[in-house]
């Protein structure tokens, strides 16, 4: 079962070998290069259709497609404000 994490290493290695921008990949999902980016990061989700064309784009496994479909878990930063 692959993670966000696994994804994202993934995505980076194919995005270096094929030397395809963070533009590009945007393009091929139909979205704006920030959040696609932030999606590929582990950040966001992207919608079904958008995650297979980046998929397909970097000859990645299908179950990457799934996994960046999903909602994040990850906790970006955390606050000591809470614990007052």
């Amino acid at each position: 079962m692959m993670t966000k994490s696994d994804v994202t290493t993934l995505i980076r290695a194919a995005k270096r070998e094929k030397r395809i921008s963070w533009s590009e990949i945007a393009s091929a999902a139909g979205g704006s290069e920030i959040f696609v980016t932030s999606a590929c990061l582990g950040m966001n989700s992207l919608s079904e259709e958008a995650s297979r064309k980046v998929v397909d784009l970097l000859g990645l496994p299908d179950e990457a497609a799934v996994v960046l479909a999903e909602y994040p878990t990850c906790l970006l930063y955390t606050s000591d404000a809470a614990d007052d």
